[in-house]
């Protein structure tokens, strides 16, 4: 089932999950030997059809992976945005933190996807949640030079004077 997800195979995954339900076994939380569930794989691969279909399980959208990760982070931070919004849609918990602290707003800033930054807003994403550090998606948008998604989380309500664990404000990145 994970290979299925992994190259959006749907018939595939469909036929498995078909054959496993009719022997009362299907269990799509079952993570690979990196923690990852079928959802995560699909949505990292932003394998949309395919976390519509696992979307119905409401464990799957939750799970996380070793190292916290639920498919909303994943799909964030690489920019899936049909992902983002099925996952949304499906009533994935917009700002559930990574073991680090990072929330799918913050991963997508960070990385600069904008369209999926909007989403996430207009979501009702915490525009200032911080990572343990302290560092919110504006911090980690100005440290990467995201221009665009700055002044996006500026006109959001993002706190241009907050500062993380080592005193520094986003403008002391946007500076560097």
């Amino acid at each position: 089932l994970h290979l299925a997800a992994a190259e959006g195979q749907k018939d595939i995954a469909l036929l498995l999950m078909e054959h496993a339900m009719a022997k009362n076994r299907v269990n799509l939380s079952v993570q690979n030997d990196n923690g990852a569930t079928p959802m995560y794989v699909a949505a990292q691969n932003g394998h949309h059809g395919m976390v519509e279909i696992f979307a119905h399980k409401m464990d799957t959208i939750t799970t996380r992976q070793r190292s916290g990760w639920a498919p909303l982070h994943i799909a964030a931070a690489n920019g899936h945005l049909k992902v983002v919004e099925k996952l949304i849609k499906a009533n994935a918990y917009i700002n559930f933190q990574t073991r680090q602290g990072a929330t799918a707003l913050y991963l997508a800033s960070q990385n600069g996807h904008i369209k999926v930054v909007e989403s996430l807003l207009n979501a009702a994403a915490e525009v200032d949640m911080t990572t343990k550090d302290g560092w919110s998606p504006l911090i980690a948008a100005c440290q990467r030079g995201r221009i665009t998604v700055a002044k996006i989380l500026i006109q959001h309500g993002g706190d241009v004077n907050h500062q993380n664990r080592a005193g520094e404000a986003a403008l002391y990145h946007a500076a560097l």
